[in-house]
């Protein structure tokens, strides 16, 4: 089975309770934060040890408001923990990628960073897209190793795939509606499954980029929601709309 296949196999909704008891809970988070805020401001100079204390506790509930926010807005959507970017494959690299908008490629680095003038060698990571540090934690130990690798073998070792094809255009209707929802997103993604890792040193591999079938996800800044699951149109497809 697929590892898409196998991800939406864990998706969960949000129950019609849940989300009639949305507004209610909003009400109660909004009541606890104003109190604790005018603890905060009431506070005596003897009590100032209570101060850290009250503030962790406002940004838990503005937390949990934002939380409650986004699933009134977005409950109807599927979501999916982050939990399916943790799945490798039998060499242990990652059986999913999450791929910008803005390009086709998945890039992991270990880095070898050398300073000319001192002679100072350091071993870095870099991780194409930039990813939100939750969804970038999810691929650390394929991190932790190409730096491992590149360090013993005192090269850049890059670990890359690419994708091609076009997004049908009720996707891309989909993609827009939830880039201007309020709450927004903290970013839109694509969850594609990897078909072949292409490995090389000192500069990323030239690939060849392959079709999948993708989810298009909302990232809330603790789970995904999905917004769309397509099949990518063929590249040769799109030429036929424009012959004449």
């Amino acid at each position: 089975m697929g590892a898409v296949k196998e991800c939406l196999k864990t998706v969960k909704y949000a129950n019609t309770k849940e989300l009639l008891s949305v507004p209610r809970q909003l009400q109660k988070v909004e009541r606890s934060t104003a109190a604790a805020k005018e603890r905060l401001v009431n506070l005596l100079g003897f009590e100032r040890s209570a101060i850290p204390v009250i503030e962790r506790q406002v940004r838990r509930l503005e937390e949990e408001r934002e939380r409650l926010l986004r699933v009134q807005e977005f409950g109807q959507l599927p979501w999916l923990s982050l939990e399916p970017l943790t799945w490798r494959d039998k060499r242990g690299w990652p059986r999913l990628v999450v791929l910008s908008l803005n390009s086709p490629r998945f890039v992991l680095t270990g880095k070898v960073e050398r300073n000319t003038s001192t002679g100072y060698t350091r071993y870095l990571t870099k991780i194409e897209p930039s990813l939100p540090k939750p969804i970038e934690a999810c691929y650390r130990d394929v991190l932790s190793t190409l730096r491992k690798q590149a360090k013993k073998e005192r090269s850049t070792i890059t670990l890359a795939t690419e994708y091609k094809g076009v997004i049908p255009p009720d996707v891309r209707k989909k993609i827009l509606a939830a880039q201007n929802a309020k709450p927004a997103f903290n970013g839109i993604f694509i969850i594609a499954e990897v078909g072949e890792w292409a490995m090389t040193k000192v500069a990323a591999p030239k690939l060849k980029p392959r079709e999948a079938d993708p989810l298009v996800v909302g990232f809330d800044g603790a789970n995904l929601w999905i917004i769309a699951k397509f099949d990518l149109t063929p590249v040769e497809s799109l030429m036929l709309e424009f012959t004449v």
